[in-house]
């Protein structure tokens, strides 16, 4: 939130529930937001904009064409992304604990042989899907591996 004067704006996330107790005005402007605490209410006006946004309001004509095209191509969905990593299983363990928000204390009590594959999907809300970890059935066969040229199954 901006307060309009010089100062450095106050930076923080709001929770669902103070947002919520917020009463803008027609313009989006604010009469006061809570303290940094939640606590208190603080006299305005104020104005909220993200972190990083980009205050519009003295831009020229062409300034601001120039903004509304940038943001509406920073906004276009990328097509289908797919990104191959080969690693050690220790790394794949690890990464499979991180990314589906478990304990990475625990890597090693995970199983994998060598030459499975783990696929993990990281969609574009954020969601991270396990289509499967140390899959057998996409073994390579032993006579293709390039190190540890024997079968640990």
């Amino acid at each position: 939130a901006s307060n309009g004067s010089d100062q450095q704006p106050e930076l923080r996330r709001w929770t669902p529930a103070e947002f919520q107790k917020l009463e803008f005005d027609a313009a989006g402007n604010l009469p006061w937001i809570f303290d940094e605490e939640a606590k208190e209410q603080l006299r305005g006006p104020f104005r909220l904009r993200g972190i990083a946004q980009k205050d519009i309001s003295g831009l020229s004509a062409n300034e601001l064409r120039s903004e509304v095209s940038i943001r509406q191509k920073s906004q276009m969905r990328k097509g289908k992304q797919i990104e191959i990593y080969v690693m050690h299983q220790n790394i794949i363990r690890y990464f499979f604990l991180r990314l589906m928000q478990f304990d990475t204390s625990r890597w090693l009590d995970l199983g994998g042989s060598n030459c499975t594959m783990t696929q993990l999907r990281v969609r574009n809300d954020g969601v991270v899907v396990c289509d499967f970890f140390g899959a057998h059935e996409s073994r390579m066969p032993v006579s293709h591996y390039t190190f540890n040229k024997h079968s640990d199954v």
